[in-house]
């Protein structure tokens, strides 16, 4: 596994060892409240690498009111930086 953060990679040890995704969010860098919902397909997730995805209508995703998707699909797949 790639190191990113000492909290972040806490959280993916614990997740590979227990096989239960876990997710970490920064909330000072999230607007509102964070919601575990199914997508409208109008999010908007940052990538990693930098690009924005729109999840799939029905994914679940984790969502700020700012209209981002901060983790997607169960957490397996976290954004690298909110937009």
């Amino acid at each position: 596994m790639p190191r990113i953060h000492p909290v972040v990679d806490l959280c993916d040890a614990v997740s590979l060892a227990t096989a239960v995704p876990i997710a970490v969010f920064d909330l000072d860098r999230i607007d509102g409240d964070l919601q575990v919902r199914p997508a409208t397909g109008d999010e908007r997730y940052q990538t990693f690498g930098g690009d924005t995805e729109h999840p799939e209508p029905g994914e679940i995703v984790f969502a700020g009111a700012e209209g981002n998707a901060h983790a997607r699909r169960w957490t397996n797949r976290q954004t690298g930086c909110p937009p």
